[in-house]
């Protein structure tokens, strides 16, 4: 795993992992899916999106990116994951941004969301064949962009657990992402 691998894979275990934080009453209660398997599909493309917008490189644009990721988890939770997700974001962009000349496409990619288990307004879901791609771009020999590198994971070691399972939880008629 290459030095730049090392540095970053910490930070998807933020994204991933953001803890549970205290009831934020103000806060938008839509959001969220409408199946426990649509609230992480979702909460996964923002995050892919995130990864790759050019908002990444402000502050406002940040806070955009990580307002969106967070309608993916319940009200009570969504102060905190937002916080947490914009802190996240800006190290991931200020790592990124000094790179000397290179690009980094970080994304997870899956087969599939899977319903694992439901009990009651709590449910598990499972990215299939779930892993972390990261590719590496620089100047070519030619002057143009090249690929340097590319490294795919099985996103159950990157996180350093032993599934990809993530928990889900159904709030005013909707399926949320949550801490457990």
């Amino acid at each position: 795993m290459t030095h730049y691998a090392v540095r970053i894979i910490p930070l998807l275990l933020a994204f991933v992992l953001v803890a549970c934080g205290p009831v934020d009453p103000g806060q938008d209660p839509v959001g969220g899916g409408d199946s426990p398997t649509l609230a992480a599909e979702g909460f996964f493309q923002e995050m892919n999106k995130a990864l790759q917008s050019p908002d990444l490189s402000n502050l406002d644009g940040r806070g955009r990116l990580a307002q969106r990721m967070a309608a993916y988890f319940p009200p009570r939770e969504r102060g905190q994951a937002r916080d947490t997700i914009q802190r996240t974001l800006a190290t991931f962009y200020g790592r990124q941004a000094r790179q000397d000349n290179r690009r980094m496409v970080f994304e997870i990619i899956y087969s599939n969301v899977a319903l694992v288990e439901r009990n009651g307004d709590r449910a598990l879901v499972r990215l299939e064949e779930g892993k972390v791609r990261l590719r590496i771009y620089g100047p070519g020999a030619n002057g143009s962009e090249a690929l340097l590198s590319e490294q795919v994971r099985p996103l159950s070691e990157v996180l350093g657990v032993q599934s990809d399972t993530f928990p889900t939880v159904f709030v005013n008629g909707r399926w949320f992402l949550t801490d457990g």
